[in-house]
C-alpha cells in the first residue's frame, strides 16, 4: 500500500483568496470523517446521479488520490449552495455550507 491509499488526512485544498476557505475547511472537516468519507466515496455513480452528488465524490476521490493541492473554487458552482455566488466572492456562513453538504451525502434525512 503506498501514501496515496492509506491517506486518511485530507489533501491540501487551495483557497486563492476566492473566499473559498469555508467551503475548504467543512470539506477537510467531514473527509477526515472514515465512516463519511467512504460512504462519499463509494456512492453509486450513474446517468441519474445529481451532479453536486458527483461533486462531492470526485472532490474526496480526489483528495485521496492526488498528489498536488486541490483547487474547489471551480467545483463550487456544482455543490448549487443556495445563497451564495461564488463568482461574487460573497462571505458565507460555515454552518449553512455544512448543512447543505449534509444534505448532498445524506439526501433522505
Amino acid at each position: 500500500m503506498n501514501i496515496l491509499q492509506s491517506r486518511t488526512a485530507p489533501l491540501g485544498l487551495k483557497n486563492l483568496g476566492q473566499n473559498v476557505c469555508f467551503f475548504n475547511s467543512l470539506v477537510q472537516a467531514l473527509y477526515s470523517i472514515k465512516r463519511l468519507r467512504e460512504r462519499v466515496r463509494h456512492f453509486e455513480i450513474n446517468v441519474s446521479t445529481p451532479v453536486r452528488t458527483m461533486a462531492i465524490n470526485e472532490l474526496f476521490t480526489s483528495m485521496t488520490s492526488s498528489a498536488v493541492p486541490i483547487e474547489t473554487y471551480q467545483l463550487l458552482p456544482f455543490f448549487r449552495i443556495g445563497g451564495y455566488d461564488h463568482s461574487r466572492f460573497e462571505q458565507f456562513d460555515a454552518q449553512e455550507c455544512l448543512l447543505h453538504i449534509l444534505k448532498i451525502i445524506y439526501p433522505s434525512n
